[in-house]
Protein backbone atom coordinates (compact mmCIF):
# COMPACT_ATOMS: atom_id res chain seq x y z
CA UNK A 1 0.00 0.00 0.00
CA UNK A 2 0.98 3.59 -0.93
CA UNK A 3 0.86 6.59 1.60
CA UNK A 4 -0.77 9.68 -0.56
CA UNK A 5 0.48 12.80 0.69
CA UNK A 6 1.77 16.50 -0.88
CA UNK A 7 5.08 16.64 -0.91
CA UNK A 8 6.37 19.67 -1.62
CA UNK A 9 9.39 20.74 -2.58
CA UNK A 10 10.05 23.59 0.33
CA UNK A 11 8.64 21.59 3.02
CA UNK A 12 5.52 21.97 4.76
CA UNK A 13 5.09 20.50 8.67
CA UNK A 14 1.43 19.39 8.09
CA UNK A 15 1.85 17.63 5.38
CA UNK A 16 5.02 16.04 6.27
CA UNK A 17 3.81 14.65 9.44
CA UNK A 18 2.02 11.98 7.31
CA UNK A 19 5.43 10.05 7.17
CA UNK A 20 5.75 9.61 11.11
CA UNK A 21 2.28 9.11 12.34
CA UNK A 22 0.88 6.52 10.09
CA UNK A 23 4.07 4.78 10.31
CA UNK A 24 3.02 4.79 14.54
CA UNK A 25 -0.52 3.67 14.52
CA UNK A 26 0.36 1.36 11.24
CA UNK A 27 3.29 0.29 11.48
CA UNK A 28 4.23 -1.87 8.15
CA UNK A 29 1.35 -0.93 5.59
CA UNK A 30 3.17 1.10 3.83
CA UNK A 31 5.46 -0.69 0.96
CA UNK A 32 5.22 2.01 -1.95
CA UNK A 33 2.74 -0.59 -3.93
CA UNK A 34 0.55 2.20 -5.41
CA UNK A 35 -2.44 -0.93 -6.03
CA UNK A 36 -3.98 0.95 -3.12
CA UNK A 37 -3.41 4.29 -1.99
CA UNK A 38 -3.94 5.80 2.11
CA UNK A 39 -4.94 9.03 1.81
CA UNK A 40 -4.45 10.72 5.34
CA UNK A 41 -3.56 14.29 6.29
CA UNK A 42 -4.27 17.26 4.31
CA UNK A 43 -6.56 19.30 2.12
CA UNK A 44 -6.10 16.48 -0.91
CA UNK A 45 -9.04 14.73 -1.20
CA UNK A 46 -9.64 15.80 -4.60
CA UNK A 47 -9.11 14.69 -8.10
CA UNK A 48 -5.49 14.53 -7.99
CA UNK A 49 -5.57 11.05 -6.36
CA UNK A 50 -4.12 8.26 -8.90
CA UNK A 51 -6.72 5.88 -9.92
CA UNK A 52 -6.03 2.73 -7.63
CA UNK A 53 -7.82 -0.25 -7.28
CA UNK A 54 -8.08 0.95 -3.40
CA UNK A 55 -8.23 4.36 -2.64
CA UNK A 56 -8.59 4.61 1.21
CA UNK A 57 -9.33 7.66 2.79
CA UNK A 58 -8.61 8.56 6.92
CA UNK A 59 -9.40 11.72 7.98
CA UNK A 60 -8.45 13.98 4.75
CA UNK A 61 -10.45 17.11 3.60
CA UNK A 62 -12.11 19.12 0.68
CA UNK A 63 -10.82 22.93 -0.55
CA UNK A 64 -8.55 23.05 -3.35
CA UNK A 65 -9.05 21.75 -6.85
CA UNK A 66 -11.66 19.91 -8.41
CA UNK A 67 -13.39 16.88 -6.42
CA UNK A 68 -13.09 12.81 -7.92
CA UNK A 69 -15.70 13.01 -10.44
CA UNK A 70 -15.34 8.71 -9.38
CA UNK A 71 -16.25 8.96 -5.73
CA UNK A 72 -19.29 6.49 -5.94
CA UNK A 73 -16.31 4.10 -7.75
CA UNK A 74 -15.91 0.83 -5.80
CA UNK A 75 -12.64 1.52 -5.31
CA UNK A 76 -12.75 4.52 -2.28
CA UNK A 77 -13.11 3.11 1.13
CA UNK A 78 -13.69 6.49 3.29
CA UNK A 79 -13.42 5.94 7.08
CA UNK A 80 -12.99 9.32 8.13
CA UNK A 81 -12.88 13.27 6.70
CA UNK A 82 -11.65 15.83 8.20
CA UNK A 83 -14.92 17.90 9.03
CA UNK A 84 -18.85 18.40 8.40
CA UNK A 85 -18.39 20.56 4.88
CA UNK A 86 -16.10 17.64 3.14
CA UNK A 87 -19.07 15.16 3.99
CA UNK A 88 -21.80 17.61 2.96
CA UNK A 89 -18.82 18.49 -0.90
CA UNK A 90 -18.84 14.93 -1.24
CA UNK A 91 -22.29 14.12 -0.93
CA UNK A 92 -21.08 11.45 2.35
CA UNK A 93 -22.72 10.20 5.29
CA UNK A 94 -22.61 13.31 8.04
CA UNK A 95 -21.00 10.15 10.90
CA UNK A 96 -17.82 10.05 8.34
CA UNK A 97 -17.08 13.48 9.51
CA UNK A 98 -14.55 12.92 12.81
CA UNK A 99 -11.17 15.45 12.31
CA UNK A 100 -8.45 16.00 10.95
CA UNK A 101 -5.85 13.38 11.86
CA UNK A 102 -3.25 15.71 13.38
CA UNK A 103 -5.16 15.48 16.30
CA UNK A 104 -3.63 11.87 17.56
CA UNK A 105 -0.07 13.64 17.65
CA UNK A 106 -0.58 14.26 21.48
CA UNK A 107 -0.58 10.21 21.27
CA UNK A 108 2.63 9.70 20.15
CA UNK A 109 5.21 8.75 22.99
CA UNK A 110 8.34 10.85 21.22
CA UNK A 111 5.78 14.12 22.19
CA UNK A 112 6.21 14.20 25.77
CA UNK A 113 4.91 17.01 27.87
CA UNK A 114 7.51 20.30 27.57
CA UNK A 115 7.43 23.13 29.78
CA UNK A 116 5.68 26.28 27.74
CA UNK A 117 6.47 29.28 27.79
CA UNK A 118 5.99 32.67 25.29
CA UNK A 119 4.17 33.57 22.22
CA UNK A 120 5.36 31.91 18.54
CA UNK A 121 3.72 33.01 15.37
CA UNK A 122 3.19 30.26 13.05
CA UNK A 123 2.76 31.67 9.81
CA UNK A 124 1.59 29.67 5.99
CA UNK A 125 4.31 28.51 4.32
CA UNK A 126 3.93 30.93 1.53
CA UNK A 127 4.09 34.00 4.24
CA UNK A 128 7.28 32.63 5.56
CA UNK A 129 8.91 32.94 2.08
CA UNK A 130 8.90 36.59 2.70
CA UNK A 131 11.73 37.31 5.51
CA UNK A 132 9.48 40.43 7.07
CA UNK A 133 7.87 38.19 9.85
CA UNK A 134 10.64 36.97 11.24
CA UNK A 135 11.92 40.17 12.12
CA UNK A 136 8.33 41.13 13.36
CA UNK A 137 8.56 38.64 15.64
CA UNK A 138 11.81 38.65 16.89
CA UNK A 139 10.85 43.10 17.48
CA UNK A 140 7.78 41.53 19.31
CA UNK A 141 9.90 39.13 21.44
CA UNK A 142 7.90 36.23 19.77
CA UNK A 143 9.14 33.14 18.59
CA UNK A 144 8.84 32.61 14.73
CA UNK A 145 8.39 29.03 13.78
CA UNK A 146 8.95 28.39 10.00
CA UNK A 147 6.57 25.73 8.74
CA UNK A 148 9.18 24.65 6.76
CA UNK A 149 11.48 23.16 8.81
CA UNK A 150 11.24 19.45 9.87
CA UNK A 151 7.79 18.16 11.17
CA UNK A 152 9.08 17.02 14.28
CA UNK A 153 10.51 20.10 15.08
CA UNK A 154 7.75 22.69 14.45
CA UNK A 155 5.47 20.17 16.32
CA UNK A 156 7.86 20.11 19.63
CA UNK A 157 8.46 24.66 19.15
CA UNK A 158 4.06 24.78 18.91
CA UNK A 159 3.72 22.27 21.77
CA UNK A 160 6.14 23.96 24.27
CA UNK A 161 4.54 27.81 23.80
CA UNK A 162 2.08 29.36 25.73
CA UNK A 163 0.30 31.04 22.90
CA UNK A 164 0.38 30.22 19.22
CA UNK A 165 -0.77 33.08 17.08
CA UNK A 166 -1.56 31.04 13.71
CA UNK A 167 -2.17 31.75 9.69
CA UNK A 168 -1.16 27.86 9.15
CA UNK A 169 -4.63 25.75 9.91
CA UNK A 170 -2.33 22.73 11.47
CA UNK A 171 -0.42 25.67 13.42
CA UNK A 172 -3.67 25.97 15.33
CA UNK A 173 -4.73 22.04 14.99
CA UNK A 174 -1.28 20.87 16.83
CA UNK A 175 -1.31 23.62 19.17
CA UNK A 176 -4.99 22.61 20.07
CA UNK A 177 -4.17 19.27 20.13
CA UNK A 178 -1.72 19.75 22.94
CA UNK A 179 -3.73 22.22 24.61
CA UNK A 180 -1.96 25.54 23.72
CA UNK A 181 -4.73 28.43 23.31
CA UNK A 182 -4.80 29.88 19.78
CA UNK A 183 -5.93 33.03 17.99
CA UNK A 184 -6.66 32.37 13.86
CA UNK A 185 -5.03 35.36 11.51
CA UNK A 186 -5.38 35.85 8.13
CA UNK A 187 -2.23 37.69 6.19
CA UNK A 188 -3.30 38.64 2.63
CA UNK A 189 -4.38 34.31 1.31
CA UNK A 190 -7.11 32.31 3.16
CA UNK A 191 -8.83 29.46 2.41
CA UNK A 192 -11.86 29.51 4.98
CA UNK A 193 -12.95 26.53 3.85
CA UNK A 194 -10.90 24.10 5.23
CA UNK A 195 -10.54 25.94 8.58
CA UNK A 196 -14.29 25.75 9.25
CA UNK A 197 -14.38 22.43 8.44
CA UNK A 198 -11.79 21.58 10.83
CA UNK A 199 -13.16 24.02 13.63
CA UNK A 200 -16.39 22.41 13.11
CA UNK A 201 -15.68 19.17 13.64
CA UNK A 202 -14.19 20.13 17.49
CA UNK A 203 -17.45 22.36 17.95
CA UNK A 204 -15.69 25.38 17.24
CA UNK A 205 -16.06 28.36 14.91
CA UNK A 206 -13.27 29.96 12.40
CA UNK A 207 -13.38 33.87 13.41
CA UNK A 208 -9.64 35.38 12.21
CA UNK A 209 -8.32 37.98 12.33
CA UNK A 210 -7.02 40.14 9.89
CA UNK A 211 -3.86 41.99 9.40
CA UNK A 212 -3.31 42.21 5.77
CA UNK A 213 0.20 41.44 3.92
CA UNK A 214 3.28 43.29 5.07
CA UNK A 215 4.47 44.67 1.59
CA UNK A 216 4.41 48.97 1.49
CA UNK A 217 1.60 48.81 -1.47
CA UNK A 218 -0.99 47.81 0.43
CA UNK A 219 0.00 49.88 3.34
CA UNK A 220 -0.37 52.83 1.56
CA UNK A 221 -3.80 51.78 0.20
CA UNK A 222 -5.40 50.90 3.46
CA UNK A 223 -5.60 53.35 6.21
CA UNK A 224 -7.93 51.29 8.07
CA UNK A 225 -6.75 50.26 11.64
CA UNK A 226 -3.74 47.62 11.84
CA UNK A 227 -5.78 44.76 13.19
CA UNK A 228 -9.41 43.86 12.01
CA UNK A 229 -11.63 42.08 13.70
CA UNK A 230 -14.74 41.86 11.23
CA UNK A 231 -14.89 38.36 11.08
CA UNK A 232 -14.58 37.97 14.86
CA UNK A 233 -17.42 40.14 15.45
CA UNK A 234 -19.73 38.79 12.76
CA UNK A 235 -23.31 37.89 14.08
CA UNK A 236 -24.21 33.83 14.26
CA UNK A 237 -26.30 34.30 11.58
CA UNK A 238 -23.77 35.98 9.16
CA UNK A 239 -21.23 33.67 10.44
CA UNK A 240 -23.58 30.38 9.35
CA UNK A 241 -23.95 32.49 6.08
CA UNK A 242 -20.56 33.06 5.57
CA UNK A 243 -19.60 29.15 6.03
CA UNK A 244 -22.11 27.43 3.40
CA UNK A 245 -21.33 30.48 1.15
CA UNK A 246 -17.55 29.03 1.63
CA UNK A 247 -18.77 25.18 1.14
CA UNK A 248 -21.28 26.49 -2.08
CA UNK A 249 -18.21 28.59 -3.65
CA UNK A 250 -16.25 25.54 -3.32
CA UNK A 251 -18.32 22.92 -4.98
CA UNK A 252 -19.19 25.15 -7.66
CA UNK A 253 -15.39 25.78 -8.79
CA UNK A 254 -14.76 22.19 -8.47
CA UNK A 255 -16.88 21.15 -11.24
CA UNK A 256 -15.34 23.59 -13.73
CA UNK A 257 -12.36 22.26 -16.02
CA UNK A 258 -9.24 22.94 -14.41
CA UNK A 259 -7.36 26.64 -15.98
CA UNK A 260 -4.68 26.83 -17.22
CA UNK A 261 -2.99 29.80 -16.08
CA UNK A 262 -0.35 32.16 -17.56
CA UNK A 263 1.38 35.30 -15.80
CA UNK A 264 0.95 38.23 -17.68
CA UNK A 265 3.67 40.95 -17.99
CA UNK A 266 1.52 43.71 -15.89
CA UNK A 267 1.66 40.52 -12.67
CA UNK A 268 5.34 40.10 -13.33
CA UNK A 269 6.05 44.11 -12.94
CA UNK A 270 3.78 44.66 -9.87
CA UNK A 271 5.76 41.68 -8.27
CA UNK A 272 9.39 43.38 -9.13
CA UNK A 273 7.69 46.70 -7.78
CA UNK A 274 6.68 44.78 -4.67
CA UNK A 275 9.90 43.02 -3.94
CA UNK A 276 11.73 46.42 -4.45
CA UNK A 277 9.81 48.45 -2.24
CA UNK A 278 10.02 45.19 0.52
CA UNK A 279 13.61 45.46 0.77
CA UNK A 280 13.39 49.29 1.13
CA UNK A 281 11.35 49.06 3.97
CA UNK A 282 11.93 46.07 5.65
CA UNK A 283 12.73 47.58 9.23
CA UNK A 284 9.40 50.06 8.82
CA UNK A 285 7.13 46.77 7.92
CA UNK A 286 8.89 44.96 10.35
CA UNK A 287 8.11 47.27 12.95
CA UNK A 288 4.01 47.25 12.21
CA UNK A 289 3.92 43.57 11.90
CA UNK A 290 5.47 43.66 15.40
CA UNK A 291 3.04 46.26 16.54
CA UNK A 292 -0.15 43.62 15.23
CA UNK A 293 1.37 40.97 16.33
CA UNK A 294 1.71 42.14 20.15
CA UNK A 295 -1.56 43.61 19.69
CA UNK A 296 -3.02 40.36 18.22
CA UNK A 297 -1.67 38.49 21.33
CA UNK A 298 -3.91 40.49 24.09
CA UNK A 299 -7.09 38.82 21.90
CA UNK A 300 -9.06 36.24 23.94
CA UNK A 301 -7.27 32.60 22.23
CA UNK A 302 -9.73 29.80 21.47
CA UNK A 303 -9.43 26.33 22.09
CA UNK A 304 -11.73 23.65 22.16
CA UNK A 305 -12.74 21.55 24.92
CA UNK A 306 -11.42 19.01 26.81
CA UNK A 307 -14.22 16.50 26.05
CA UNK A 308 -14.39 17.10 22.68
CA UNK A 309 -10.66 16.16 21.85
CA UNK A 310 -10.98 13.34 23.79
CA UNK A 311 -14.30 12.00 22.25
CA UNK A 312 -12.44 12.81 18.54
CA UNK A 313 -9.26 10.97 19.10
CA UNK A 314 -10.56 7.91 20.11
CA UNK A 315 -13.02 8.20 17.06
CA UNK A 316 -10.39 8.59 14.82
CA UNK A 317 -8.14 5.46 16.35
CA UNK A 318 -11.67 3.51 16.37
CA UNK A 319 -11.22 4.31 12.49
CA UNK A 320 -7.91 3.00 12.30
CA UNK A 321 -8.37 0.11 14.06
CA UNK A 322 -11.40 -0.82 11.78
CA UNK A 323 -9.07 -0.27 8.94
CA UNK A 324 -6.02 -2.46 10.92
CA UNK A 325 -8.86 -4.93 10.94
CA UNK A 326 -10.12 -4.66 7.11
CA UNK A 327 -6.49 -5.27 6.50
CA UNK A 328 -6.09 -7.94 8.05
CA UNK A 329 -8.87 -9.80 6.78
CA UNK A 330 -7.70 -8.95 2.97
CA UNK A 331 -10.25 -6.55 2.21
CA UNK A 332 -7.18 -4.77 0.20
CA UNK A 333 -6.05 -7.84 -1.03
CA UNK A 334 -6.15 -7.86 -5.36
CA UNK A 335 -8.15 -10.59 -5.49
CA UNK A 336 -11.17 -9.61 -3.30
CA UNK A 337 -13.42 -6.42 -3.93
CA UNK A 338 -14.51 -4.04 -1.80
CA UNK A 339 -17.40 -3.57 0.79
CA UNK A 340 -19.64 -0.89 0.09
CA UNK A 341 -18.13 2.69 0.55
CA UNK A 342 -19.14 4.39 4.21
CA UNK A 343 -20.04 1.77 6.06
CA UNK A 344 -20.63 1.34 10.12
CA UNK A 345 -16.99 1.36 11.99
CA UNK A 346 -15.81 -1.13 14.74
CA UNK A 347 -17.31 0.66 18.27
CA UNK A 348 -14.44 -0.97 20.03
CA UNK A 349 -12.62 1.64 22.55
CA UNK A 350 -8.79 1.82 21.30
CA UNK A 351 -6.51 0.37 24.07
CA UNK A 352 -4.17 3.33 23.99
CA UNK A 353 -6.88 5.98 25.11
CA UNK A 354 -8.40 3.83 27.71
CA UNK A 355 -4.90 4.41 29.50
CA UNK A 356 -5.49 8.17 30.02
CA UNK A 357 -3.43 9.35 26.57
Amino acid sequence: MKLFHWASSHGNFGDDMNLFLWEHFLPGVFDGNDDAMFIGIGTILSADIPKARHRIVMGSGTGYGRLPADLDDDSWRIYAVRGPLTARAINADPKLAVADPAILLPLLPEFAPASRRGVAFVPHWTTAKGGIWQTACARAGFDFIDPRHEAKRVIRQIAAAQLVIAESMHGAIVADAFRVPWIAVVSGRDTPLKWHDWALALAMEYRPYEVGQLSVIPMVRDGRREVSSVRAEMSAQEYASSVDAAVSSFVQRSSRPAAVVRPGARARVKAGICRLLDRAGHSMLADRGARMLTQISKLPPRLSADGVLRDRQAELVRRIESFREDLSAGAFSASRPLDPPGRAMNPATPQVLQNGR
